[in-house]
């Protein structure tokens, strides 16, 4: 068998039962993004988006009783999602202070985030009902002054002195090291 975890056509495996899929209740969650992968989006006749790449993020969320659940959001490289894209990169903190992000999902592998989940319900090809978390919102982190669903206190703005023009009288005479050499600035 090879080190890496390829099985072998022809090789006799043991039979492995699916785990079943564990579904969270809705509500708020810590969750960490596990993997991503990106693929083409190809439209459908009444899409609303034109052809683009999509971002299928995989984060892992955990439940009160410890449960954990793996979450597939897509996420679609287009102007028109483009609030969507921008609370995803807010929640893995990796917007910048200019309030500006790369669309770079592998700086986002690995952290953490804070997310409230939805029930999705489907039906299978073969008629069978199922369900499915999905990630309804993408919650800021409450370090960068974003407030997630509870109502902050504001700081007050402070009265700042007016600025005060340097007196421009006093000025230190410059020193020059032995060689001529004045720390920085060009001899004179």
């Amino acid at each position: 068998m090879p080190m890496d975890g390829e099985l072998q056509i022809g090789s006799t495996q043991a039979f492995v039962e699916m785990p079943e899929r564990v579904v969270l209740p809705a509500g708020e969650y810590d969750a960490y993004v596990k993997s991503y992968k990106i693929e083409r989006y190809t439209p459908g006749p009444t899409s609303k988006l034109t052809a683009c790449n999509m971002v299928k993020v995989t984060i892992e969320a955990q439940g009160a009783e410890g449960q954990t659940a793996e979450i597939e959001e897509t996420l679609f490289l287009h102007q028109k999602c483009l609030s969507s894209l921008s609370a995803f990169f807010a929640s893995v903190e990796l917007v910048d202070q200019n309030g500006q992000f790369a669309l770079d999902f592998n700086p986002a592998v690995s952290r953490r985030c804070r997310v409230a989940l939805k029930i999705r319900s489907y039906t299978t090809k073969n008629g069978k009902a199922g369900q499915s978390n999905a990630v309804d919102r993408w919650f800021p982190p409450p370090t960068r002054g974003y407030s997630v669903g509870v109502s902050m206190p504001q700081a007050q703005p402070q009265a700042q002195p007016a600025y005060q023009w340097p007196n421009q009288t006093q000025t230190q005479p410059q020193t020059r090291a032995p060689g001529g050499w004045s720390g920085g600035g060009f001899p004179g």
